[in-house]
């Protein structure tokens, strides 16, 4: 089950902001999700209620 490309957009946004502003990189590791038929509730996606809300 991939991770969202928006979560990921997000992130590359985030990090030519700081570049731009001459700031360091985030240092930002995407964490691994297992995906089991138990936790997927059949979905082909996986994207977080609120993210654009956390990151924004």
């Amino acid at each position: 089950m991939p991770e969202p490309l928006s979560a990921q957009g997000w992130q590359i946004i985030d990090e030519f902001n700081r570049a731009f502003a001459g700031e360091p990189a985030s240092g930002y590791v995407a964490p691994v999700h297992i995906t089991t038929a138990a936790n997927s509730v059949g979905g082909s996606t996986w994207d977080p209620k609120g993210l654009a809300t956390v990151v924004l």
